[in-house]
């Protein structure tokens, strides 16, 4: 059943980012089965990331509806409690019914045709800037 927005209005998906501050690259491997893709998605969920960068550990979850992001999210702490984490940063908001089946499609396409590897690539690091050509001075 898709949740309801304000005024009435029908809305269908649910985006779920959590961040979890100072993770050690150890616990990111004892949690990351649970926060795999590998295995296949939960029940009601469309899409799921998970990343470290740095030390921080950043998922984004597209759920199909409300109820199903409350049952995860009432599962969460039995999933990374033993690794140490404690409660994430949570923000959570929801998508209008009209891009549903778009967002279906593309999570569903981008799950199937895309390795591994490629969902976890780093962040590359920041280039150094380009010298100034010879003869155009640099303000």
């Amino acid at each position: 059943m898709p949740a309801r927005g304000r005024e009435g209005e029908t809305m269908s998906l649910i985006t779920l980012h959590l961040r979890w501050d100072d993770v050690s690259p150890q616990q990111y491997e004892q949690i990351r089965p649970a926060l795999s893709t590998d295995g296949g998605l939960p029940a009601d969920c469309c899409s799921r990331t998970a990343r470290l960068q740095g030390r921080v550990l950043l998922t984004t979850e597209v759920w199909a509806n409300e109820p199903a992001v409350n049952r995860h999210l009432a599962e969460l702490s039995a999933l990374v409690g033993p690794a140490g984490l404690g409660e994430p940063v949570m923000a959570m908001f929801a998508v209008p019914d009209m891009y549903a089946s778009a967002f279906r499609q593309s999570a569903h396409r981008s799950r199937s045709t895309e390795p591994a590897a490629a969902r976890s690539r780093p962040v590359p690091a920041p280039r150094s800037p380009e010298p100034a050509p010879a003869g155009i001075p640099v303000r």
